[in-house]
C-alpha cells in the first residue's frame, strides 16, 4: 500500500538525519515502537543503544557493530539509504510529528477491529468503556496545545509591537 510505502520512507528520513546530526536526538520523541519495518526498527536501536553510551551514531560506529548485528538491519547498504533519503535536516519536526500521527491513527484501527471483534455477540458498556479509554489516551499524546484566541491575540500584538 502507498501509505506505508511513504511511511517506510518517512522512517529512513529521521534515521538519516539523526546520523547526520547527533543533535537532533534531544529532539526524538519517537520510539521503536515508531518503526514499523524490521530492519529500520533494528537500525533505530543499534542508533539508540550507541546514543544511550554516549557514542558518536554515524556510518563509521554503525560499521562496527556486530556483523550479526549489521545483518539485521540491512548494513552499509541501509545506512547509505537512510542518508540518500534524507538530503536536508529541515523537515525532523514536521516528518516526526507525521510518523506519531501515523502510529495513532494505526494504533486506532487496531482498537477498532479489537472492539468489533469483541462486541459481535454481546453489547457490553465495559468494552465501550475500554474503548473510549483507549481513544483519550491516544488523544493526550497526539493533540498539540493549540493557544487560546486571547494568547494569540497577545502574541500578535507583542511581535508587532517590536
Amino acid at each position: 500500500m502507498e501509505k506505508y510505502q511513504r511511511y517506510a520512507e518517512n522512517e529512513l528520513y529521521v534515521l538519516g538525519c539523526l546520523m547526520k546530526d547527533n543533535a537532533l536526538f534531544e529532539e526524538l520523541r519517537l520510539t521503536a515502537k515508531h518503526f514499523i519495518h524490521v530492519q529500520h526498527n533494528q537500525l533505530f536501536q543499534a542508533m539508540m543503544e550507541l546514543w544511550q553510551e554516549e557514542k558518536p551514531v554515524n556510518d563509521m560506529s554503525l560499521s562496527q557493530l556486530s556483523e550479526k548485528r549489521m545483518k539485521a538491519f540491512g548494513g552499509v547498504g541501509k545506512i547509505y539509504e537512510c542518508h540518500r533519503q534524507a538530503p536536508t535536516l529541515h523537515n525532523f519536526s514536521f516528518i516526526q510529528q507525521k510518523m506519531i500521527e501515523f502510529m495513532a491513527v494505526e494504533d486506532m484501527l487496531f482498537d477498532i477491529q479489537e472492539f468489533q471483534q469483541k462486541t459481535v455477540d454481546r453489547h457490553a458498556l465495559k468494552d465501550l468503556n475500554e474503548f473510549v479509554t483507549k481513544v483519550n489516551q491516544i488523544q493526550i499524546t497526539t493533540v498539540q496545545p493549540q493557544l487560546s484566541f486571547q494568547n494569540q491575540l497577545q502574541q500578535r500584538v507583542e511581535e508587532h509591537s517590536n
